[in-house]
């Protein structure tokens, strides 16, 4: 399966309103950095200023609240990230669901030895919560780029993400990140032993003893090294329930490298002390080197070097190509993985094609010793019939047919019930998280009673069109009345803004039930009664089929309850709404 993600990069400010960045800084004027009454980030020019108090040494923040009250645009303006190696940021920051569009934080540098860069909104934060912000960014650095000379050793860092380059002990919650995250190097001659400091991210360059919940990176990620589209490296910390929609690739252009490049759909490069559960790459993850030693990389639907890889999945295309050595390719240098190396990897499944075919060392699923309950699209090793020189590939082959099957999702869900079949067609038709939300809104219907008519969805909607359409059938001598929101319309076509459950009613000829506009009452028939329920004190008056009045009660009921002397048609008058017509069988 195969799924194109289109992305536009563009300044928000074009379509929405928003105060621009004049590139200053300015006091922040209300709230007093506690939890009720944080501090207020109101404009761009007040978010500056926090990057001046932290990066000056004069308040990291620690302990103290701070809260961002509106959508900002910082102006495509070079943005000096909150925090530095030594000053990082240590309060905790709500974005609101904000969002903060046109970052842009870039670096060009061509010396030895290379500057230490942490780039992202926030370069660097220890002991600090970041929660639910949004970012369009442009963020990178590039290390060479000139077509001749040549740069040895950079003895910098390379630590670049959407939203945090370091985060140490840090929370992170809720943020999405879109645009183009990048670090690059070119015609260099590196050493990368000390590849613990190279990171790129969608999120987060480097994480280290820290949690990251429900991110979700739609950014292009393109680094050298350690490539990942929640984190380029994660040592020691939980990543859980993240998404990446992002492309990911590692590349060095011209260079020769002493030690490994990896590129993953959720952290390029983690420890055997980081976990990764319930989460999912759709991206295209990719490795490209142009090495002059043709050194190796490690490419993964989902990461490489954890301890724990449990209920997450890939869709994701997972490929490599290598131009070294004279533009030879060596086809067992590195290795592809469908979901990743870890110690344990468990309850996941990968449908995303992992190649080339020609290519010896691929993972349908991955490289592990503890493996249990994972799956793999039979076709994913894209027509290629070679198995890895060690075969810890920890999966089993199936079907397309198997794995959209209703009973898929079940052999997944050991210990914890986790997957539902996309019965939505979400993802494919392959199994989706139960608390996934795709932005396609669900319609739910059903009878009041089988036994008196059924239902049926014509139509479900679609991310293109928000449009059901339902229709009830009667059975017998029934017939159709009214959904539970009101409409007689059958068949029903509505417009979702939510996730909706309707119930069909069905009536013979003494039971009728009906609304009376603007009053929330209820008229309808009980063997030989006329009921009539939620007056909230109106007036209530009941004629039978010549006009003649048989009974008028005043204010002051709730419900009202009439025995009529015969079958027959009647009359009933609520307040000032129009009476209406009713059949009474007794």
């Amino acid at each position: 399966m195969k799924r194109t993600l289109l992305y536009i990069i563009i300044s928000l400010s074009f379509c929405k309103a928003w105060a621009g960045w004049n590139g200053t800084s300015d006091f922040i004027t209300h709230g007093s950095g506690t939890q009720d009454d944080p501090y207020l980030i109101e404009t761009s020019e007040q978010l500056a200023y926090v990057a001046d108090m932290v990066n000056s040494g004069a308040n990291n923040f620690e302990g103290q609240f701070l809260r961002l009250t509106t959508d900002l645009s910082l102006s495509n303006r070079q943005w000096t990230p909150i925090g530095d190696k030594n000053h990082p940021f240590m309060g905790n920051f709500y974005g609101n669901g904000h969002i903060i569009d046109s970052l842009y934080t870039w670096i060009y540098f061509d010396v030895t030895p290379a500057p230490q860069n942490y780039l992202g909104l926030f370069g660097h934060t220890n002991d600090a919560l970041i929660n639910n912000v949004v970012i369009y960014a442009k963020v990178g650095q590039e290390y060479g780029g000139s077509s001749t000379g040549s740069y040895s050793s950079p003895a910098g860092t390379s630590i670049v993400g959407g939203l945090v380059g370091l985060a140490r002990n840090t929370t992170i919650q809720l943020c999405k990140v879109y645009g183009t995250i990048l670090s690059e190097v070119y015609n260099a001659s590196i050493n990368n032993n000390n590849a613990k400091e190279f990171g790129t991210g969608g999120i987060v360059g480097i994480v280290r003893n820290s949690i990251l919940q429900q991110n979700e990176n739609y950014a292009v990620v393109r680094g050298a090294f350690a490539s990942g589209g929640i984190v380029g490296r994660a040592d020691t910390s939980i990543i859980y329930q993240c998404a990446n929609m992002g492309d990911i690739t590692t590349s060095t252009h011209n260079s020769v490298v002493c030690g490994y490049a990896y590129a993953g759909g959720i952290a390029g490069i983690g420890t055997p002390l980081s976990v990764i559960k319930k989460s999912k790459n759709i991206g295209q993850i990719h490795g490209e080197n142009f090495l002059t030693n043709n050194t190796p990389c490690f490419v993964s639907g989902i990461s490489k070097g954890v301890s724990e890889i449990s209920f997450c999945y890939n869709i994701g295309t997972i490929s490599v190509s290598y131009c070294g050595n004279g533009g030879s390719v060596n086809k067992n240098k590195g290795t592809i993985y469908g979901i990743g190396q870890a110690t344990m990897i468990k309850c996941c499944y990968n449908v995303g094609v992992v190649g080339p075919s020609e290519y010896r060392n691929k993972y349908p699923i991955g490289y592990t010793f503890q493996d249990s309950t994972n799956y793999y699209l039979e076709s994913c090793l894209n027509g290629s019939t070679t198995t890895p020189e060690f075969d810890h590939s920890a999966g089993s082959p199936r079907s397309e047919a198997q794995m959209k099957s209703a009973v898929f999702p079940q052999m997944l869900n050991i210990g914890e019930v986790v997957y539902r079949q996309d019965t939505y067609n979400e993802n494919g038709g392959y199994p989706v998280f139960i608390d996934e939300n795709s932005g396609v809104f669900h319609i739910s219907v059903t009878s009041e009673d089988e036994s008196k008519g059924s239902v049926r969805v014509l139509s479900e909607p679609t991310a293109d069109n928000p449009e059901a359409i339902v229709v009830a059938i009667p059975r017998g001598s029934y017939h159709f009345s009214h959904w539970s929101d009101g409409s007689t319309n059958n068949p029903y076509t509505l417009t979702l803004s939510q996730d909706t459950t309707l119930i069909a009613y069905f009536a013979n000829e003494n039971e009728a039930i009906f609304s009376i506009e603007g009053i929330d009452a209820k008229i309808y028939s009980n063997w030989g009664q006329v009921v009539v329920d939620g007056l909230n004190g109106n007036k209530v008056s009941l004629y039978d089929e010549s006009g003649r009045l048989l009974v008028s009660q005043g204010d002051g009921l709730h419900t009202f309850c009439y025995d009529v002397p015969f079958s027959g048609i009647y009359f009933i008058r609520v307040g000032n709404a129009p009476a209406r017509k009713l059949v009474v069988i007794k």
